[in-house]
């Protein structure tokens, strides 16, 4: 026992969180497994590896700040830029692993964040009862293109006030992190509902990825276990 967080702590990311030093992909089996076992042993070692890396998720640019659930992975080390496809199954066990992080921590942002993965699901993913498997990454040929916004744009949308109060939560700058634009990043979990739902609402009237549509039996029962968890 005393060897767990010695074996996952050797490609533990103590700077950034997550695993390893290049791509970032969420990984759910390991947070899983760590969770489980905080569940029945508490080790401070594990429970660090734990919270940074789900605040990490929670913060960085693999979440859609805005209409929830997780992108595929990002493409660096500090969690900026994901690849903008999205999965049926890494919601579901994304929404696992967050659930999973509340019951065992005790701390609501890992409830708030399932709860958001929950709306990604029912607002995107949901049709006639089921879900479907993905969204394509790009948008028109364009990597990210429904996600991503300029600083005037949303300087504009925003007036005088809400942009101050955007800029003390968000990370966004002229020049962007993303080929000029911004994909949005949190500096903070401070609450910001009316102001993401007004940039939502904007975000749903552009072009959007396209879909692929299967319904598949076996992901559809691992998300019905994560909605049970």
């Amino acid at each position: 026992e005393s060897n767990i967080a010695r074996e996952t702590g050797y490609y533990y990311d103590d700077q950034y969180g997550g695993f390893g030093v290049g791509q970032k992909f969420p990984p759910h089996s390991i947070l899983l497994f760590l969770l489980y076992y905080l569940s029945i042993k508490d080790d401070d070692e594990t429970r660090k590896i734990v919270t940074t890396t789900l605040d990490a998720i929670i913060l960085g640019g693999l979440n859609d700040h805005l209409q929830g659930g997780i992108y595929r992975y990002c493409v660096d080390r500090k969690w900026t830029i994901p690849h903008f496809e999205k999965m049926l199954y890494d919601q579901a066990l994304a929404l696992w692993s967050f659930s999973l992080g509340y019951q065992v921590t005790g701390n609501s942002k890992y409830k708030d964040m399932a709860e958001k993965i929950l709306k990604c699901l029912d607002e995107c993913f949901e049709d006639n009862g089921l879900y479907v498997s993905a969204f394509n990454a790009d948008t028109d040929h364009e990597e990210g293109a429904t996600y991503i916004w300029t600083y005037y744009e949303i300087e504009n949308l925003l007036g005088k006030e809400d942009f101050k109060r955007f800029c003390d939560v968000y990370k966004i700058s002229e020049e962007g992190n993303f080929e000029g634009k911004n994909h949005l990043i949190r500096k903070n979990s401070d609450p910001l509902n009316d102001i993401e739902d007004k940039l939502l609402a904007v975000r749903k009237k552009r072009s959007q990825p396209s879909v692929d549509n299967k319904i598949l039996c076996g992901i559809n029962a691992l998300t019905a276990a994560a909605m049970i968890q």
